[in-house]
């Protein structure tokens, strides 16, 4: 917990607190009213809107008159995505450290004072990372305690084992500035491409406080409007597919610990596989998509996995389990049948 002192001091950092949003305004209120409520008050929020047709806009502009701290911008550009909205926010922004913040989740009351407590004691960290709660609809039906897992974070995120979230480090401003902030060439992965790069980075400085009582709350509840699954699985195939080669990539470039990490992006393979074969089982994509999705799976990297995606597949099976299920068995050899 952060010391009385200390979330009263009025002479700490700037901290800049990133949100974009579509479409949110049944939540963006409940985010922004979590910011308002913190212990530690030296902040500012950029929020960019990237195209909301609901009462967002509306709902955002009442609290930039009631507090000059919140700030609204509009994505006028492509490409569109969370990641375009967080850049743009990231180059107005003036504060000295970051924090992102999604507009359906929450920060704890402590959150700003336990990381910049944490960042000053510290000194000279890139960026560390905190414990996050999942939640369904309020903070009270806590579905899950996410403590970052032990173990090496790179490893975790090549495997596709991802480690944390997007909320939960507190970066150094001018270490996301060093790597560019969020490649927006994805169409998904975007975090996960993020952070590996920073870990990537030469002589990165970071720190995982495992010990910290969790200061962030991840919304869970699926109330999202109809998408395009076939859409959706064939971005995410494309993105993971990108992640894949350009980490391949750079790890063989890598002179010290990189080449023998290469193996471990074969995890990243096994979840997309997986991604895939669940649309297909549950009748969300027909055969064709998937067997062209599980190639391009399959091919993605040189040095790594079979170019046969039955492979891919093969070892998809074994993460769902499907030997105890013999109806959803037999409807996926008909994927490679038909």
């Amino acid at each position: 917990m952060p010391s009385e002192a200390f979330k009263s001091a009025k002479n700490g950092p700037l901290i800049s607190v990133i949100m974009p949003n579509f479409n949110k305004a049944r939540y963006v209120g409940e985010s922004i009213g979590s910011l308002l409520a913190q212990n530690y008050q030296n902040w500012e929020l950029l929020i960019v809107d990237d195209g909301s047709t609901d009462k967002s806009i509306p709902i955002i502009r009442d609290f930039c008159n009631r507090d000059p701290r919140i700030k609204l911008f509009q994505r006028e550009t492509l490409p569109k995505g969370g990641s375009a909205c967080r850049n743009i926010a990231l180059a107005n922004s003036l504060g000295s450290y970051v924090i992102f913040l999604d507009s359906d989740d929450l920060l704890g009351e402590n959150s700003l004072a336990q990381r910049v407590e944490y960042v000053m004691q510290n000194p000279g960290l890139d960026f560390a990372v905190f414990n996050m709660v999942d939640f369904l609809t309020s903070v009270q039906e806590q579905s899950n305690t996410f403590v970052v897992p032990v173990g090496d974070p790179l490893t975790l995120l090549l495997q596709h084992e991802l480690p944390w979230c997007v909320m939960q480090p507190i970066w150094q401003k001018k270490f996301l500035a060093k790597l560019q902030y969020f490649d927006t060439s994805y169409p998904r992965f975007q975090d996960v491409e993020l952070h590996t790069r920073a870990l990537l980075t030469p002589g990165v400085k970071y720190s995982v406080v495992r010990d910290a009582p969790p200061d962030c709350f991840h919304r869970t509840a699926d109330d999202r409007r109809s998408i395009n699954h076939k859409e959706f699985i064939t971005l995410t195939v494309q993105a993971g597919s990108k992640y894949i080669r350009e980490m391949e990539r750079t790890l063989l470039e890598t002179e010290e610990r990189g080449p023998g990490k290469v193996k471990h992006l074969n995890g990243t393979k096994i979840d997309l596989a997986k991604r895939v074969l669940h649309h297909k089982i549950s009748g969300k994509i027909d055969a064709s998509t998937c067997q062209s999705l599980l190639l391009q799976i399959a091919e993605a990297g040189d040095t790594i996995g079979s170019g046969k995606p039955i492979i891919a597949a093969t070892k998809a099976i074994h993460y769902f389990d499907f030997t105890r299920k013999p109806a959803v068995f037999r409807a996926l050899k008909k994927i490679f049948t038909q």
